[in-house]
């Protein structure tokens, strides 16, 4: 079980170095999350290992993980969304065609319920098959053009203004500067009910 543990942990380890770069953060800043989840069971962080006291939670670093452990700690922990599975939704270009609306179908359909406010956080993700893509979206509801009699002068463009960051399998880390919003899984596929679900732990 400890070997098993231990071959996991390691593995999240190194994708988080590899996908680093790619999300504009440090390997630092992967390091310090690999230690902050050390302390947990399981890769998905839903529960601590045996033996783990309150003096090794005030350790950790990052507050999220930090009180997600202290909940876990005291049985207070409610995941209902935090952690949960998404599957995969019809390509909107293809119920675009299908509606005859070109490519003007939504794209949030997975919402999540989760509020991610102005930061960095850690997202822990895993079931994402080889080669397909999967993004976290961000939009940003609240703004408004800076003249509402002629919106499309934007000088940011006509559209919603959203973060985009993709998601890998293992720790993810994202820093919201501009806004905070709720968040969206886009996991896409032209047959959607031929694909597995994903997990992801806020």
């Amino acid at each position: 079980m400890n070997f098993i543990m231990n071959k996991t942990f390691l593995t999240l380890a190194i994708s988080c170095l590899l996908t680093g770069s790619a999300l504009g953060q440090s390997a630092q800043d992967f390091k310090d999350a690999y230690e902050n989840l050390s302390i947990f069971q399981d890769a998905m962080a839903t529960k601590l290992k045996p033996g783990i006291k309150k003096k090794q939670i005030e350790q950790l670093k990052d507050p999220a993980l930090k009180q997600l452990a202290l909940d876990l700690l005291n049985g207070k922990n409610d995941n209902q969304y935090k952690l949960a599975s998404y599957k995969a939704y019809l390509s909107p270009n293809v119920l675009g065609n299908m509606l005859s609306i070109g490519d003007g179908y939504s794209k949030y359909e997975n919402v999540t319920g989760v509020y991610l406010p102005k930061g960095k956080h850690i997202i822990i993700v895993d079931g994402i098959e080889e080669g397909k893509d999967v993004k976290l979206l961000v939009p940003n509801w609240m703004r408004k053009a800076p003249n509402p009699e002629e919106p499309t002068k934007d000088p940011k463009g006509w559209g919603i203004e959203k973060k985009e960051f993709e998601l890998k399998n293992g720790v993810n880390i994202i820093e919201l500067k501009d806004f905070g919003s709720l968040a969206y899984i886009s996991y896409f596929s032209y047959e959607p009910e031929k694909e597995k679900p994903i997990t992801v732990n806020f």
